[in-house]
Parts: structure tokens; C-alpha cells; sequence
């Protein structure tokens, strides 16, 4: 029977292979590849936006909010749920005899090393917000809890602060991003369909229904106006982040206001980015995420040095025992839900939508970067090594932020409610 199963998959995998370079020319023929009418309906709707926020910035924040605050009134426990299956379903498609299958043409290697390749998916999933949270959102839960059922209660504070901020920033996330990675990865690279969100979709419906293209179009726009919201919410808030960072430095002069500093941060950015895209992968993006990753990790050697060694292991180890501990009950139940639902709307929902809106800009990117590997290597690639990173800067960071503020030496609850990029 195992014998018959990998049969079947090698041959699930490979029969499509000699179609590919047609199915490519037919769908670029048919529009489906860049469809010029798409691209117009996108850029017109974003246009759109982008002058309502910028005319009429506090109707739009008004309206924003207002929409925001009824979808999670009435679906925030479901995006908890959803947010929980897609990490699951990732674990047990990798797990089981799908693994094995390769995003490619079964004799296909990957193009990057293991070592640039989760560079690259780290730098594509978190950025600056990993800076400012890494000591913010421990200390912030630390001091203002949400409601906890009696076990958790037992655990404390402290340590339930790095619970919650594990639950928000480790296998959730990157388990949303692997499983929107996976799905576009593996239609595009197994079944010959364009590398767009859109690809399972259209390789779901017939070719020759009107709607099977009109799905795809919608779920393509669709996800353009998530990536311009999602890139435009943490541009701005890494843009402020980055000014209060200046203006603590003494680098900054407040007296003329803060849109030429808020400016010429975008403008660098914008800079940056500019030039990275200009170059293929192997020169820009690849190069800039090594020298991000050895950047962090040099960090955090030196806050794990500068505090204590063995307090940071200590931390990690016990936080790594809570988190396994509590993740069960936490995967299908909102912290908060009964007494204060209003906190799930704030952290968990709000999070967890974020990575969704997310999945169509990190998850083509991821999906491109991944060919050539399979599905369990896919998987533990994108959701596990970012993840235990993650478990590590959390424990060093937070747990130095929670010892300065029970130590008295810091008022950093303080410091965080005042600063501007926390909001």
C-alpha cells in the first residue's frame, strides 16, 4: 500500500510536468497571466484609496475603524479558529504521505542554500515591528492581563505575558504565511498555473466557465487592496517607530513637526527598496536579507550578554514549557472571549488578520524562493526555524524587559503607552 502511494504522488507530480510550458502559454494567451483590464480595475481602486486616506484622513480612519471594529464583533472567534486550522493543516499535510511531494519537477533541486533561503523567509515575514515588540508586548501584557481561566492563572504574569506573545508572533504567523505560500507554490510550480494568489482558485474551477476567471480576478484584486493596506499600516508604523527612535537619539528637531523627518525616512525606504527590486533575487533581496538576519542575531547576542546568559535560557526554557503547555486550549479559544471580547479584538483577531492580509504579498515571494523543495521541507522551513528564532528573541527580550520594570529600574509600561509607533 505505501509502496502505491508514493506511486501515485511521484506521478501526481510529474505527470504535469510535460504540460507546463503549454498550460503557461495558454493561460498568458487567454489574459489570465497579466490581464491588462485586472491590473487597470486594481490600480484604479487603490488610486482611489490612497486619495480618500490622504484627502480625507480622518473619515477614512473613521470608517476604517468602524468596519473593523463590526468584523470583529461578529467574527473575531472565527478568525481565531481559521487562523489555528491553516497552521494545523500545514503540519498534517507535512506529516503525512503529501510531504513527500516536491514543488517542482520531481528531480528538481532548490535554487537557494537552506542557510540565504530562511534569511529570505525571515526577512519577507517580519520587520520592524519585531524590534519594538520584542520588549513592548510582553511588558504590556505583563501589566495588563486579559482575563485567564484558573490554570493559566496559576502560571503568573510573567509568564504568561510570553505566552500570549508566542501565541502571537511564532507558529501562528508563519503558519498562515506557509499555508497561502503553499497553495500558490504548489499550482504554480506542480500544475502550470501563474505564480498569483489567484492559482488555486482557477486550477479549482473549469477553464470553460466565465466564472472560474471572474473568481480569480476578484480574488487577484482582492488581494492587492490587502497588500496595499497591510504594506501601508506597517510603513507607517515603522516610520514612526524609526522618528521616535531619532528624536530619543537627540537626532531630531521637533520644533518644525514631523512630516519632513516622517518623509525622509519614507523616502529612504522607498530608496531601499527600489534598488533591491531593480536586481535579481540572488543580488538584492538575497543579499540585504542575510545582512538583516546576521544583524538581528547580533542583537540579540548582545541583549542576552548584557543581561544574563543563563536568566535568558532560563526564560526561554520555561516560556517554551507554558507555551506547549497552553497552546491547546488557546488554538480554538480567544483569550478573553466571555469576559472581555473586546481584548481579542485588540491583540489576538487583530494579529492574526494582519497575517492574513499579509499572505498575498509574503506568500509569493516565499512560494518563488521555495521551487524545488518538498512539502515537508516547505513546511518545516517556513513555520518551524522563523518560529524558534522567534521563541529565542522573545525570551531574551521580553524577559529583560519584564526583570528592568519588576526591578524598578525602568518604567518601560510608561515609556511604551507614550510612544508613538505603539498604537
Amino acid at each position: 500500500m505505501e509502496k502505491d502511494t508514493k506511486s501515485n504522488l511521484q506521478a501526481d507530480t510529474a505527470v504535469t510536468q510535460p504540460e507546463k510550458a503549454s498550460e503557461i502559454a495558454e493561460y498568458t494567451n487567454s489574459g489570465i497571466k497579466a490581464p491588462p483590464k485586472l491590473t487597470l480595475f486594481a490600480l484604479t481602486l487603490a488610486t482611489a484609496l490612497s486619495l480618500f486616506g490622504i484627502l480625507e484622513p480622518e473619515a477614512f480612519m473613521e470608517t476604517t475603524q468602524e468596519m473593523n471594529h463590526a468584523f470583529m464583533m461578529a467574527a473575531g472567534h472565527w478568525v481565531v479558529i481559521i487562523g489555528s486550522l491553516f497552521m494545523l493543516s500545514c503540519f498534517i499535510l507535512a506529516f503525512s504521505p503529501l510531504g513527500r511531494i516536491r514543488l517542482g519537477a520531481p528531480d528538481s533541486t532548490p535554487e537557494f542554500s537552506t542557510l540565504s533561503w530562511l534569511s529570505m523567509l525571515f526577512a519577507a515575514g517580519m520587520g520592524s515591528g519585531l524590534l519594538f515588540w520584542g520588549v513592548a508586548e510582553p511588558i504590556m501584557h505583563f501589566a495588563s492581563p486579559p482575563p485567564l481561566n484558573g490554570a493559566m492563572e496559576t502560571a503568573g504574569a510573567a509568564r504568561m505575558a510570553l505566552v500570549i506573545t508566542y501565541l502571537h508572533w511564532t507558529l501562528h504567523p508563519w503558519g498562515i504565511y506557509a499555508s497561502g505560500a503553499l497553495c500558490i507554490a504548489y499550482f504554480s510550480f506542480c500544475k502550470g498555473h501563474s505564480l498569483l494568489p489567484s492559482a488555486p482558485f482557477r486550477a479549482a474551477l473549469p477553464k470553460r466557465f466565465r466564472i472560474s476567471q471572474a473568481a480569480g480576478d476578484i480574488v487577484d484584486v482582492t488581494c492587492v487592496i490587502s497588500m496595499l493596506l497591510g504594506l501601508s499600516a506597517a510603513m507607517a508604523m515603522g516610520t514612526m517607530q524609526i522618528a521616535s527612535g531619532t528624536i530619543v537619539l537627540g537626532n531630531t528637531a521637533t520644533d518644525g513637526g514631523m512630516i519632513p523627518t516622517y518623509l525622509a525616512i519614507v523616502g529612504l525606504l522607498v530608496a531601499v527598496y527600489m534598488l533591491s527590486a531593480s536586481t535579481s533575487i540572488n543580488k538584492g533581496i538575497k543579499r540585504l536579507s542575510e545582512i538583516n538576519m546576521l544583524l538581528v542575531v547580533l542583537l540579540a547576542i548582545l541583549i542576552m550578554f548584557g543581561t544574563s546568559v543563563s536568566q535568558s535560557i532560563s526564560t526561554l526554557f520555561q516560556a517554551l514549557i507554558d507555551f506547549t503547555r497552553f497552546l491547546p486550549e488557546l488554538l480554538f479559544t480567544p483569550l478573553g472571549a466571555e469576559k472581555q471580547p473586546e481584548w481579542n479584538e485588540t491583540w489576538t483577531a487583530n494579529y492574526f488578520l494582519s497575517w492574513i492580509a499579509w499572505v498575498p504579498f509574503v506568500g509569493i515571494f516565499v512560494a518563488r524562493i521555495s521551487r524545488g523543495r518538498t512539502i515537508r521541507e516547505f513546511v518545516m522551513g517556513v513555520i518551524i526555524a522563523p518560529s524558534l528564532f522567534s521563541f529565542l528573541w522573545f525570551a531574551v527580550l521580553g524577559g529583560a524587559s519584564i526583570d528592568a520594570q519588576l526591578g524598578v529600574t525602568l518604567d518601560l509600561v510608561g515609556d511604551i503607552e507614550n510612544y508613538p509607533g505603539s498604537g
